[in-house]
């Protein structure tokens, strides 16, 4: 007797609708963030795993630096001599904000490393961007929907797409041309 697995093509057919339904559902959620005031950023290293493993989600809402504690976890740019071409905020744990001579430094660290950061940050008089929440997976999806490459392409296919459409249209008689003559 054979087994046939009948659940194989509807579950197939239900991520990918999920997936369809989800790519909307990312810009959506962009766009109520930015008019709450929120700021999404996917998480691209495991420097704060467990607690904000990559692939994560993160919304950050911005904040006074002067209410900072420990324990907060905060998203900043490195100092620019440790910041790479490409930087993109970084996430991690607030260990220490002291205010010296009446500047406030704050040192960082992320969960999963061994040593704070390299740098000591200066955020006097600063706004900071507090992480409120985070969505596990969340974030593959929205780094890849507002990623250059995917920019690139999309803007290449619309291109090619105006170019096709000229062609079309300058090798398509003139209908009008033809019912006069």
């Amino acid at each position: 007797m054979t087994k046939f697995n009948n659940h194989r093509p509807r579950r197939s057919f239900i991520k990918k609708i999920l997936l369809a339904a989800t790519l909307p559902g990312i810009v959506l959620l962009g766009m109520w963030a930015h008019t709450v005031g929120l700021r999404l950023t996917p998480v691209l290293s495991g420097s704060m795993r467990p607690t904000y493993p990559a692939g994560s989600l993160v919304a950050t809402t911005e904040a006074p630096a002067s209410r900072l504690s420990r324990g907060d976890v905060i998203a900043f740019l490195p100092p620019a001599e440790f910041r790479m071409p490409s930087s993109r905020p970084v996430m991690h744990r607030v260990v220490t904000a002291d205010t010296v001579d009446g500047r406030l430094l704050v040192t960082t660290r992320g969960d999963a490393n061994d040593a704070p950061d390299p740098w000591t940050l200066d955020l006097t008089g600063a706004r900071t961007h507090r992480v409120t929440w985070s969505v596990p997976a969340l974030g593959r999806m929205a780094a890849a929907v507002v990623s250059p490459a995917l920019a690139v392409r999309a803007t290449s296919l619309v291109g090619a797409m105006l170019v096709i459409a000229a062609f079309l249209a300058w090798r398509r008689p003139n209908v009008l041309e033809e019912e006069m003559c």
